[in-house]
């Protein structure tokens, strides 16, 4: 009798235990997909107040690394600009310290961080960005928007 109640004490309490996360698991949903290579195109600067966040041509491409709800996204800048995030539901935020060397912001905000926020719109299959970048603490700017999206190509 012993032996039946350390059986069921050693195997069956684990196995409730898993069924009890499966079923609390059920409501969980997954964070969207935006893991890979996206091409950005910003939008032309309308206003007389100049953008502090200017990204060559070429550098509109970016590649984002996720895992859950942690968002890494790496500029195709010369520096490799990096700006950590975090995705919660369906809006993405993040910063890097340092605002990469192209830009304004160097001579009007030298210790502006670079920021970033986005949203996740879904358009049929496919899953778009949009978003706004900055230059954050710095009033003197004002911020560049961009729509991103993954080319078919995969680049």
């Amino acid at each position: 009798m012993r032996s039946i109640l350390l059986y069921l004490a050693l195997v069956g309490l684990p196995i409730l235990g898993v069924l009890a996360i499966l079923r609390l698991g059920e409501e969980i949903e997954a964070p969207p997909h935006l893991g890979g290579v996206w091409s950005a195109s910003l939008a032309p600067a309308a206003q007389l107040v100049p953008p502090c966040v200017e990204l060559a041509h070429d550098s509109t491409a970016f590649r984002i690394a996720q895992s859950g709800i942690h968002v890494s996204i790496v500029l195709n800048d010369a520096a490799r600009t990096r700006i950590e995030s975090r995705l919660v539901a369906d809006r993405l935020w993040g910063r890097n310290e340092r605002l990469p060397t192209l830009g304004t912001a160097r001579n009007a905000c030298p210790d502006a961080s670079l920021e970033l926020a986005a949203e996740v719109v879904a358009q049929g299959r496919e899953s778009i960005l949009v978003g706004h970048l900055w230059a954050g603490g710095c009033a003197a700017c004002e911020p560049v928007s961009f729509r991103a999206r993954r080319p078919e190509s995969g680049l």
